[in-house]
């Protein structure tokens, strides 16, 4: 366990070069939200191995250790009116790799303007890792949503 507390901590040093999973990107609908009572907008992330990030507006604002479950709320980064997107990304030190989040919206899970749910798992945390247990290293999955305005 110590050595997955660690990883968090040199998450910054781990090559970002190729990744097995890039998703691109995806639209939310409708213009930027303006967090308040009635728009709440949190990414779960769980399902870690090693480690997962959430980035909002080009600012880390949440970080996830192996087996956690850890609610990362969009609301303080999220500026109505004005073009904005959120990046969630896992990354592997060693061994097999894996994944899950949710974006919600209001406790539900949201759905893009594409009409897909907003949420994405892959493998199964200290049992069996994403593509065929894959054992490389570093970024592993990449995936942007936004708001256009």
């Amino acid at each position: 366990m110590k050595l997955k507390v660690t990883a968090i901590a040199l998450c910054g040093l781990l090559p970002i070069t190729a990744f097995a999973q890039d998703e691109g990107s995806d639209r939310m609908p409708g213009p930027s939200p303006t967090p308040g009572p009635g728009n709440r907008w949190v990414v779960e992330l769980y399902n870690v191995d090693d480690f997962m990030t959430v980035t909002c507006n080009g600012k880390r604002i949440g970080t996830a250790g192996y087996n956690q479950t850890v609610p990362v709320s969009l609301d303080s980064c999220l500026k109505g009116g004005q073009p904005n997107d959120f990046i969630i990304e896992a990354f592997n030190n060693s061994g097999g790799w894996t994944f899950g989040y949710r974006v919600l919206k209001n406790g539900s899970v949201a759905v893009t303007e594409s009409g897909h749910r907003a949420e994405r798992e892959c493998g199964t945390v200290g049992s069996s890792g994403c593509n065929n247990n894959d054992q490389s290293t570093g970024r592993r999955y990449h995936k942007r949503y936004y708001f256009e305005r």
